[in-house]
């Protein structure tokens, strides 16, 4: 898949959905992030994108990655067109229990978010630890800007505030572990006649047929496979606690709480590791493009369940600047 707005990245794994919408092939999109893969590709084609909180949308028939960040999320041209499919989504499955916390959002009303003045007043933080040894010069410049907006908009800047970790510390031991469980369990369940009923016999398909698909390795397979699938290991217990942990209660609740803040303000899908280890929400709007024509966004990211303020800020924001543009 390629980048319609020329020779860029395309961004993450649900890149096709996010282009499709760039290219006016669909009014919107379905994509999966376990990490950054709704909020990259949305800033990489100029699109909002929704990465929701962990317990709103469903993950049955989902492919899983990892069960504690695995999370359907929408592409759209804008705001509206995002948030109309996502809110379709939302709702309680008997077949994936933490739905439950879906149950506030019946019958809820989102477009009552749809406020202009949605920022006046606001207060985001900047954790520039998270972004500033690798956003490139360009960039860097772009977010100023797209902060100077945000404080024509109403909005208060409070930069920099220190999260107390970087995405580094959080680490990939989660990933390979329940990668394998989720795996096997989703692949047990499919059709009897399906022979493909394990990460091993995915392997072993692989190696069978390496010519065609082994191009790129299968690394990341063998390294899961490596991992018992039981989720019982004392590693991947105190993994998964100190991601929570690091992202979450001393992460992102504590220093929105400390810096009396309402969100985080990024660029682009930096800082995406984070939030999704946190199962925190994410809205990635269009702003800007670079001079080589390269899509340039914001994302806002906030506590759990925080979407119908983040919605607001991402609706007023693309009110005020009308960053998106046709490829």
């Amino acid at each position: 898949m390629e980048n319609p707005y020329g020779p860029f990245d395309v961004g993450g794994s649900s890149s096709g959905s996010a282009a499709a919408v760039a290219l006016n092939l669909a009014a919107a999109a379905i994509g999966t992030e376990t990490s950054g893969s709704i909020i990259n590709p949305a800033a990489q084609n100029s699109l909002v994108g929704i990465k929701p909180s962990i317990g709103l949308i469903s993950r049955s028939g989902v492919i899983p990655l990892s069960h504690t960040q695995d999370i359907p999320g929408t592409f759209g041209r804008t705001v509206e067109d995002a948030v109309s499919v996502f809110a379709a989504l939302i709702g309680k499955d008997a077949e994936d229990s933490i739905t439950a916390f879906a149950e506030k959002f019946a019958g809820y009303d989102w477009s009552a978010h749809y406020k202009e003045d949605g920022l006046k007043g606001v207060k985001l933080a900047v954790p520039r630890a998270l972004f500033e040894e690798a956003i490139p010069d360009g960039q860097t410049k772009l977010f100023e800007k797209a902060m100077d907006a945000l404080r024509t908009c109403g909005a208060e800047i409070i930069d920099p505030i220190d999260l107390g970790a970087d995405q580094d510390d959080l680490g990939f031991a989660v990933l390979l572990h329940e990668f394998k469980a989720d795996l096997n369990a989703y692949l047990a369940k499919s059709n009897p006649e399906n022979p493909i009923r394990s990460m091993d016999d995915v392997i072993a398909y692989n190696n069978k047929h390496a010519e065609t698909m082994l191009k790129f390795g299968q690394n990341l397979l063998e390294q899961a496979n490596g991992m018992s699938g039981e989720l019982t290991e004392r590693e991947y217990v105190e993994a998964l606690e100190r991601n929570r942990y690091l992202a979450a209660e001393n992460g992102i609740s504590a220093t929105l709480k400390r810096a009396g803040a309402d969100a985080l303000l990024l660029p682009q899908d930096f800082g995406c590791n984070v939030g999704a280890a946190a199962g925190a929400p994410s809205i990635t709007v269009p702003f800007i493009f670079t001079e080589d024509n390269e899509p340039f966004g914001i994302t806002f990211t906030g506590n759990a369940f925080s979407e119908p303020a983040l919605i607001e800020y991402a609706y007023a924001f693309e009110k005020a600047v009308n960053g998106r543009k046709k490829p």
